[in-house]
């Protein structure tokens, strides 16, 4: 029970982790693109 929680957890901790990446690499492209 406790290792499939852990996977649980572990699963959306990345989903979160990559979602966040993928918007602070829009914004820095878009401020990229403000100053240019």
């Amino acid at each position: 029970m406790s290792s499939i929680h852990e996977q649980a957890m572990n699963y959306v901790y990345q989903q979160v982790l990559q979602r966040l990446l993928g918007y602070f690499s829009r914004a820095e492209r878009t401020a990229l693109q403000l100053l240019i």
